[in-house]
């Protein structure tokens, strides 16, 4: 499959996106997503709106780290939310379903 085109990216380098979102993903564990969980609640308890504050969790972890599955997850996220997705639904992938509903059930 020889430079074929979708959006200006080869196949190559979308195969080697999915394989490194499948990794981070991996490596995203619970102590993970307990801190993101406690960071983001003490930003919006102190007013911050959702968008601004994955934002700025995005921007301290990549000024800590530019390859942690953290930096990771942060990217990913904030740019789901830009794209419009409640963060339920942002966090496809990286938490158990259950923890999904969870969330969507505090968005409601």
């Amino acid at each position: 499959m020889a430079n074929i085109q979708s959006f200006g990216q080869t196949y190559k380098d979308v195969r080697e996106k999915n394989f490194a979102l499948y990794i981070n993903q991996k490596l995203f564990g619970t102590s993970s997503r307990i801190r993101f969980y406690k960071k983001l609640s003490r930003l919006l308890r102190n007013g911050v709106r959702l968008q601004d504050a994955i934002f700025q969790l995005s921007e301290i972890s990549s000024s800590r780290s530019s390859t942690s599955s953290q930096t990771y997850f942060y990217r990913e996220v904030n740019q789901k939310i830009l794209d419009g997705l409640s963060l339920s639904d942002a966090l496809a992938g990286w938490c158990p379903e259950s923890e999904r509903m969870m969330v969507a059930a505090g968005e409601g």
